[in-house]
């Protein structure tokens, strides 16, 4: 359909991958969709294994389309099973590499988006941070499942079904009409199937030789062919049903399937799910992230134009390597009751965070800090086990050695938010370059959206903070941040909110307030909230005591308090890599300051 060019942002000095659609496609309505709907499906979906697309649109001269991705280094499946002995993987390798890519499905699921095309070509080993990856790319075949129930199933030119027939799941080689997640599953199976045996389940001459396969024939088993256990062949056999109503009913239930096998010994072990279809825990690579200097990972989102609302990056475009987090020594988990830390900042969460402690008395010794700094500080010194942190608050505390990353809270679906620089609408300045001499308020020096960031965004548009504001202070809360800004004692102030598809603010305290508007948005969202462990622990401490918040957290006795507090009921496996760029322009800053 075109061709893909390594490139660079000549403002940013960013190395990105551009996808150009060749100029006949260009000419061709239903591939220009198919081009327009990859990127619009990738954008939809924010997590660490599918790929960024950072911007799209039409060269009007030439009306060529065009479309802006992060620039993966690294292989594809395809060519690592390739290159592999017997051309298959041991189990453990199939599960490290597979199980991101059914996350990253099941949230592509939750929102409604299925990627009709999964195969080991799609399935990219990014090299990042010194890891491997696993990205699912080219989303050029999803479609919105409710769309699909009043429209046929796509063909090509020779009036085969879209998709790559090998990994096709029997509804949707047939045509059906009302495909959903299970098709996705049915592919993901295919996958495993080939990188446990080294073989595809159903093979043929041709596409349709194939598809007949598809429907008419069962796979031999996994386990006949390569040393599988039993259990793990059953898996996959269930997902590769031809009858998708005997199939594991989505991609979550297949997740907590592996995830039982994995806690039985079957593969490298994970932290039990919890099965509540609520919470699950980390895979074993965020259970030791460890740390490597070098490139930042970025995560940024496109944000369409808004009006009036100029857009502005916060990570530094290049910087040199991050220096080691210092290293302490280890202990073993202390007999007794855990000891859980957190500082609430609203009279509200602080109420729940004393009823939680007296309902949880008997487990959990919970220390309500009054800052994070205490927080951070009774983490570094061995005082707790377990600690909720925002994002700054994370970064400080695994720059002093104190904190190894587990899982990330998600809120309203998304685990990442963005940050706003605030005036007010009658008398506030219009534009940037409007501040000089003006007074700013921040929420204080550990908030991300209310301090750091939007000081970096600035920085970014060749503003600096301390030289161009007349005066600044601190307001320890987005509320306070609004008070100073209504009462007219400041005339910008720093804000959390969240940014939809079109650029619209969709959430926000000031969103619904008329008398303030935004006049800057962030385009990178900020990482959310993190449950961290001391970095004290070993990793089979680390895993008990994970194991056990997160049945006291999915627990009905204590799950609604855990949801008021930390406004979300759900955890996701954390990605170290997405705080990088924060820990980066955390250092910016405090240089900045020299």
């Amino acid at each position: 359909m075109g061709s893909v060019f390594e490139a660079e942002n000549t403002w940013t000095r960013r190395r990105v991958a551009v996808k150009i659609l060749a100029p006949e496609v260009s000419r061709q309505p239903d591939r220009v969709s198919r081009f327009v709907r990859e990127a619009r499906s990738a954008t939809r979906i924010e997590h660490p294994n599918i790929v960024d697309v950072l911007d799209m649109g039409e060269d009007k001269p030439t009306g060529t389309f065009f479309l802006v991705q992060e620039l993966l280094r690294g292989q594809d499946l395809h060519h690592l099973l390739r290159d592999a002995p017997g051309h298959r993987l041991p189990v453990e390798r199939t599960l490290e590499l597979l199980v991101p890519i059914m996350e990253a499905l099941e949230a592509a699921h939750q929102l409604a988006v299925i990627h009709r095309d999964v195969k080991p070509g799609n399935i990219f080993l990014a090299q990042q941070g010194g890891a491997v990856v696993p990205k699912l790319i080219d989303f050029g075949l999803s479609k919105l499942v409710r769309r699909d129930l009043s429209e046929r199933a796509p063909l090509t030119d020779g009036g085969i079904p879209l998709g790559t027939p090998h990994y096709m799941s029997p509804e949707q080689a047939h045509g059906v009409v009302e495909l959903d997640g299970r098709s996705d599953l049915w592919s993901i199976g295919v996958v495993m199937y080939q990188c446990l045996t080294g073989r595809l389940p159903f093979d043929g001459p041709n596409p349709t030789a194939v598809m007949m396969k598809i429907a008419s024939e069962r796979p031999r088993a996994v386990d006949e062919l390569a040393d599988v256990p039993p259990a793990l062949a059953a898996v996959v056999h269930r997902a590769l049903d031809p009858d998708r109503d005997r199939r594991w009913a989505s991609m979550t239930e297949l997740l907590h399937a592996l995830s039982d096998l994995q806690r039985e010994g079957v593969g490298t072990p994970l932290v039990p799910a919890t099965h509540s279809g609520t919470m699950r825990a980390a895979r074993p690579a965020e259970l030791e992230p460890g740390f490597t200097a070098g490139e930042v990972v970025d995560v940024r989102k496109p944000v369409a134009q808004v009006t009036l609302v100029e857009q502005l990056t916060w990570q530094p475009a290049a910087h040199a390597p991050l220096p080691t987090p210092m290293a302490v020594p280890t202990r073993p988990l202390r007999t007794g009751r855990l000891r859980l830390g957190m500082a609430p900042v609203t009279d509200e969460g602080r109420a729940a965070g004393k009823e939680l402690s007296r309902q949880l008395q008997r487990q959990w010794r919970v220390a309500i800090a009054s800052t994070y700094s205490q927080l951070v500080d009774a983490l570094a010194e061995g005082e707790l086990d377990v600690a909720w942190l925002p994002p700054v608050a994370y970064v400080r505390a695994v720059r002093s050695g104190a904190a190894r990353l587990m899982l990330t809270l998600e809120r309203d679906g998304r685990r990442s938010y963005s940050a706003a620089l605030v005036v007010r609408a009658s008398d506030g300045p219009n534009t940037l370059q409007e501040l000089a001499g003006r007074s700013a308020a921040w929420v204080d020096p550990w908030s991300a959206a209310g301090y750091l960031v939007p000081r970096c965004m600035l920085r970014a548009a060749g503003i600096e903070p301390d030289r161009t504001f007349g005066t600044q202070s601190f307001h320890g809360s987005y509320e306070g941040v609004m008070a100073a800004l209504l009462a007219g004692t400041a005339d910008v102030g720093a804000m959390f909110c969240r940014v939809g598809d079109q650029g619209e603010i969709t959430a926000g305290a000031f969103r619904d307030e008329p008398r303030l508007r935004a006049i800057a948005v962030s385009v990178e969202p900020v990482p959310g909230d993190t449950i961290c462990v001391s970095a004290a622990l070993s990793v089979e401490d680390a895993r008990e005591v994970v194991e056990q918040f997160i049945r006291t957290a999915a627990a009905p006795a204590t799950g609604s308090l855990f949801r008021e507090l930390f406004g979300s009921d759900r955890f996701v496996a954390a990605n170290a890599s997405r705080y990088e760029g924060l820990e980066a322009a955390l250092i910016e800053d405090i240089a900045s300051d020299r």
